[in-house]
């Protein structure tokens, strides 16, 4: 008797340890919704890593959105820049259509990484103006277009400077 009793509390042990550290190691959350715009219907995954995501088509296609799910863009003229002396292309006016994926107070500063997506996550202060801090993949800059309404709309990926930002 003293055996079984041996073996079952081995076995609750060995349970526990392994719903411990299997919660520990847990993928990070997988969001799946359904997407329907005007004569679009499907269903993207959404995969968060902090403040970004990537989202994931129905056919294998991805893109980066926010914390809230909304598809991030950049202007090519941001591109190939390099140093601390980045330059907007999108001021004033091009903003209200082009919003900046700015930084909130309380997560300003970014921690070292070694996911391949946000290990190329930065952070740019704007010089000019109101000196916000945006974010970057890289050195692209990145956006919300006004016009996105839901999660996995990518209605400015319009090939006019403007592109879905991909992992």
């Amino acid at each position: 008797m003293k055996k079984i009793i041996i073996v079952i509390l081995v076995l609750i042990v060995v349970a526990v340890g392994y719903a411990f550290f299997m919660k520990r190691d847990a993928q990070i959350p997988i969001l799946t919704i359904p997407v329907s715009s005007g004569d679009r219907h499907e269903t993207i995954t959404i995969e968060k890593k902090g403040n970004l995501g990537i989202a994931t088509t129905a056919d294998g296609e991805q893109f980066l959105v926010d914390k809230e799910g909304m598809s991030l863009y950049y202007n090519t003229a941001d591109e190939g820049q390099v140093g601390k002396d980045i330059k907007w292309s999108c001021t004033s006016a091009c903003e209200k259509t082009w919003s900046p994926y700015l930084v909130d107070e309380q997560s300003i500063s970014l921690s070292p990484s070694t996911d391949p997506l946000l290990k190329n996550l930065n952070v740019f202060t704007r010089s000019w103006g109101d000196n916000r801090n945006q974010y970057a993949l890289n050195s692209k800059l990145l956006y919300r277009y006004s016009k996105d309404t839901i999660s996995g709309d990518a209605k400015g990926d319009t090939g006019n400077g403007w592109m879905l930002a991909r992992p």
